[in-house]
């Protein structure tokens, strides 16, 4: 007596949602032969229900930048079955992420669909001096739906994000919901618990470009690159089973390209720290004793004649400046 008991079982889910929520009996018998005395019954006990599957065509961020406060995502889907008047669209975006207020739009969603703050009239809110903006979850945005949604119908809406300031494992990656709910969040009327996060960027904290010709024509144009990771760094996993490369890429603008004769593959690099432009140049990144090398066994590669790959074997850390060369 006293005691909770826990145990699982499989079991079917109905084909459709149910108004109402389930009722259901569970009683305690004496034993499993028909005609056991029963010891203990409870009935009318509230289960969870089923809800239908909201067909997500896609979540769409304009920036996949790591640490953007700028950014809009884009939402696309179809409801299964009718969202009644009244009801309500509940976004849950990964761990990490902000959700904001501003930049919401409704796109084509039913005319007066409006975001839905929390209520911050109640005596407690007011006392601590609380806005409705922030008593709202940071990760939730709530939208109302007066005039419901037609099944089988694509909507879409937008609204403001502040992105991650790191990038998430694989392992770690959780994905987006979308909600629907009828009228007072009574019950769930459909639901997508599995939208695929959009993969984020590291950035670039500073770029620097530095030649030792601004000739037309210039055959010979010896070309630094500085650069300095600022939102990660560039992992590369080296153990006695496996070994990775990471590449940095650069893609040169139109009328630009790789010396002739080397668009082969390989490529010749000069990967130390040199300081090959002007010292009013270097200044804007960094100073000759601040830069720092490749790793020792990188390499480069001609990608086309506009795109060059920088090949490393070992991890570039965060907030470190680089300066491979190459020509032009």
């Amino acid at each position: 007596a006293g005691e909770a008991l826990h145990f699982t079982l499989a079991m079917r889910n109905p084909s459709s949602s149910i108004e109402a929520v389930p009722l259901w009996d569970v009683s305690l018998r004496a034993g499993a032969a028909p005609g056991a005395a029963v010891l203990e019954r409870s009935f009318d006990v509230g289960g969870y229900n089923a809800y239908e599957h909201v067909e997500v065509a896609g979540i769409y961020g304009v920036t996949q930048e790591i640490g953007s406060k700028f950014n809009f995502i884009r939402i696309t889907f179809k409801m299964p079955v009718p969202l009644p008047e009244g009801g309500f669209l509940v976004v849950i975006s990964p761990p990490e992420y902000r959700l904001l207020t501003e930049g919401f739009t409704t796109d084509n969603l039913p005319t007066f669909s409006a975001l839905s703050l929390p209520d911050a009239s109640d005596e407690s809110s007011i006392a601590a001096g609380l806005s409705a903006a922030q008593l709202r979850n940071p990760r939730q945005l709530n939208i109302s739906v007066p005039n419901g949604m037609k099944a089988n119908r694509y909507y879409a809406f937008r609204f403001g994000v502040e992105n991650p300031s790191a990038q998430q494992e694989d392992v770690e990656r959780v994905p987006w919901e979308l909600w629907g709910y009828a009228a007072t969040y009574s019950r769930v009327v459909a639901a997508n618990l599995r939208i695929p996060d959009f993969t984020l960027e590291a950035r670039f904290e500073k770029v620097s470009v530095l030649p030792s010709s601004v000739a037309p024509e210039k055959a010979l144009n010896v070309v630094e690159v500085q650069f300095m990771l600022a939102s990660s760094p560039l992992t590369v996993i080296r153990t006695p089973s496996q070994h990775d490369l990471a590449s940095v890429i650069l893609t040169m603008p139109a009328g630009f390209r790789l010396a002739a004769g080397n668009i082969s593959g390989a490529f010749s690099c000069v990967l130390d720290s040199r300081v090959l432009g002007l010292s009013a140049d270097v200044s804007d990144l960094a100073t000759a004793s601040d830069l720092s090398p490749l790793p020792p066994g990188s390499g480069c590669r001609a990608v086309s004649e506009r795109e060059l790959a920088v090949d490393v074997n070992e991890t570039l850390l965060q907030g470190r400046i680089g300066a491979p060369w190459r020509r032009p």
